[in-house]
């Protein structure tokens, strides 16, 4: 259906761009060192495992391939001082490169696409080796409205203990990396981010967003966004399961059955969909509070953020070659509300118990990871209930991540169910 006219303008939000505050467990904030081949997309454009994924993908044929959007007529208003493209230019402030996009309002392109781009790379801040000298990035945005130290938005479960922002200006909310920081070094780096963009690069799984609707131009204020978990990728011709991704835009991604409500590859219909997404200036901008999950293979198993308010964004740029897209700046912000604990990390593996799960049970390492992430709770999980006096009950939380032209396959369940804990639950933060 045409969702044409019915998008919202988002909230301004911020970015920030240094950290100021002491993590959350008590200890300084220390840089950890970067992985061989790892880097922030927000700091150089290049990601962890990056490297083999060219610029240039082929577009499939349901997208049109003509990436030269028609422009929109000249207004001689627009050679003004102060004013772009016939709009008023917004005056500039120090945070102005990490606001995300209002929804311009109006469109400059005649085309009519489908994008389908699939993860390709996810940063979540980790840092970890012998010879990296760079702090991870922060990515994310001001989900709570304020500059955290001295203003809370909720009441710490610590008596006495605040958490700040992680930047000094733009009150950038993104509690999450500090702890992943701090998990990568209790764990001497088996915690690590590595481990799931290597099964994004065997086509282990995946995360599939589409993008319908769109013009083609700069600025379109009104696109329809949706994700989907994915299995995998499959071959074409033999169908067999999870061949190696070339990523040229050819790739088939499966749809796992938890992500589709019916329909299958490019006409499938999710269980989140955004129909108030839009581009300002080739940013894509979308809310939807699909879990995001990721698979670390026998490593790490399967983290799943079970979030509300998700927001994301990341600037779509055609291929060099002219018959693709795909992304390089994406960021996945929102909230990990604390009761999803147990479900988002029952399919975990102990990083300290060998053959073990993050099982809330006795000799499991669960209790201590989930009375640190409670303590670190930074947000209510419903921004309505926003208030000093209201306990803190969700974690902020933003990740870096690249997407590469792909299509959209069949509909699928896993071949091998996740590992999960019998006694998972509603975690109740009590400790």
């Amino acid at each position: 259906m045409s969702s044409r006219g019915l998008r919202r303008i988002a909230a301004a939000s911020a970015l920030a761009l240094v950290s100021a505050c002491e993590l959350v467990v008590g200890i300084k904030d220390r840089p950890l060192a970067q992985e061989p081949d790892g880097s922030s997309p927000l700091a150089d454009s290049t990601m962890q495992g990056q490297a083999d994924a060219p610029d240039d993908t082929t577009r499939q044929g349901e997208v049109s391939t003509t990436t030269d959007a028609p422009q929109a007529p000249h207004d001689a208003s627009s050679d003004a001082p102060g004013v772009t493209d016939g709009h008023p230019a917004k005056e500039a402030g120090p945070c102005d490169n990490a606001l995300v996009p209002d929804n311009p309002g109006f469109d400059d392109g005649t085309q009519d696409l489908v994008l389908q781009l699939a993860l390709r790379t996810v940063d979540l801040g980790i840092r970890w080796g012998a010879t990296a000298d760079a702090a991870p990035p922060f990515p994310g945005y001001n989900l709570d409205g304020l500059l955290s130290c001295p203003d809370q938005p909720c009441m710490t479960k610590k008596p006495q203990t605040i958490h700040c922002d992680a930047g000094l200006w733009c009150g950038i909310d993104n509690a999450a990396l500090p702890l992943f920081q701090t998990f990568a070094q209790l764990t001497n780096g088996r915690f690590n981010q590595q481990s799931y963009n290597d099964e994004l690069t065997a086509g282990s799984y995946g995360i599939i967003f589409r993008v319908r609707s769109y013009n083609g131009g700069a600025n379109d204020q009104s696109v329809e966004f949706s994700a989907f978990d994915s299995n995998g990728t499959l071959s074409p011709d033999s169908g067999s399961d999870h061949p190696m991704p070339q990523w040229n835009g050819n790739d088939v991604w499966t749809l796992d059955y938890g992500s589709v409500i019916g329909g299958t590859g490019v006409t499938a219909y999710p269980h989140e969909i955004d129909i108030n997404a839009y581009v300002n200036n080739h940013v894509l901008v979308a809310h939807v509070d699909h879990p995001i999950t990721l698979y670390g293979g026998p490593i790490l198993g399967t983290l799943v953020f079970q979030t509300t308010g998700t927001t994301i964004t990341g600037t779509i740029t055609p291929d060099s070659s002219g018959s693709g897209y795909h992304i390089d700046d994406g960021v996945i912000a929102g909230r990990w509300p604390t009761q999803n604990i147990q479900a988002g990390l029952k399919a975990t593996t102990d990083p300290l118990v060998d053959g073990a799960y993050l099982c809330p049970a006795p000799g499991s390492s669960y209790p201590t990871i989930a009375k640190i992430i409670c303590n670190g709770a930074d947000l209510t999980a419903d921004p309505r209930k926003q208030d000093p006096g209201t306990l803190c009950d969700a974690i902020s939380f933003a990740n870096g991540f690249t997407a590469r032209t792909a299509v959209m396959g069949p509909v699928t369940m896993r071949a091998s169910p996740y590992t999960t804990c019998p006694n998972a639950g509603i975690e109740n933060c009590e400790y």
